[in-house]
């Protein structure tokens, strides 16, 4: 609720001034609840949001709010115990707070953030000299569209271009983003992050001649990595 209020509150300022005091209310109201939720419905006609394209306000507040949702909460139990462990003891080192981090919450946050970083990159790389998609914005622009769609496709369903204008392998891209989805235990979908993690860290493993499959420095067992790989 305080996520979701906060979000209703933010997109409030678009909604109210484009569709007036009741209309834009119920907009921020159910576009924050349905970006949390990862549900990617909105009421805003067949566009969905291509007129707030290069709105920093609506992309950046309902990205937040598909993240917040894909996370999974275990990892926001994790980082809220965080920041009460820094605020309560005040370390000296920082590091030392993070020790009883869950390899879990450490596992989603770190492949979240390679994919956020990998996939914004790659869709903009694709699609920067389109011009029926990102062709002609500016680079910031580009870049603000681009890291929109790589958060929606993967665990939400929101759209800020027309998808039948982007180029097919920018879209196998989406596909992929689709595949592996958000966190376990949130409100995405997906095979989960730390199932295509897993693949990957067992692929490392196999090219480097290692018998097991390691996350810093800790041994993944061999029965949730044939979970994973059954998945």
């Amino acid at each position: 609720f305080i996520v979701e209020g906060l979000g209703a509150i933010i997109l409030a300022f678009v909604f109210i001034p484009d569709f007036g005091i009741v209309k834009g209310i119920y907009y921020s109201i159910f576009h924050s609840i349905s970006a949390f939720c990862n549900a990617g419905f909105d009421n805003l006609g067949s566009n969905s949001l291509q007129d707030y394209a290069t709105n920093p306000t609506i992309n950046l507040a309902v990205a937040f709010l598909i993240m917040s949702g894909s996370l999974g909460f275990a990892v926001w139990i994790d980082l809220i115990q965080l920041i009460r462990r820094y605020i309560k003891d005040r370390p000296r080192n920082w590091k030392l707070a993070w020790r009883p981090f869950s390899n879990q919450s450490r596992l989603v946050l770190i492949s979240t953030g390679c994919l956020l970083l990998g996939g914004t990159l790659l869709a903009w790389l694709l699609e920067m000299d389109n011009s029926k998609t990102i062709g002609t914005l500016n680079v910031w622009q580009q870049l603000l569209v681009s890291f929109f769609q790589t958060v929606t496709m993967r665990t939400a369903g929101f759209a800020t271009i027309s998808y039948t204008n982007a180029d097919f392998s920018t879209n196998l891209l989406f596909m992929i983003q689709m595949i592996i989805g958000g966190g376990p235990g949130g409100t995405a979908g997906g095979i989960k992050v730390t199932t295509a993690s897993i693949m990957f860290l067992l692929f490392k493993s196999e090219l480097s001649v290692n018998s097991s499959v390691v996350f810093r420095n800790r041994i993944i067992s061999n029965k949730t990595v044939l979970q994973a790989f059954t998945v």
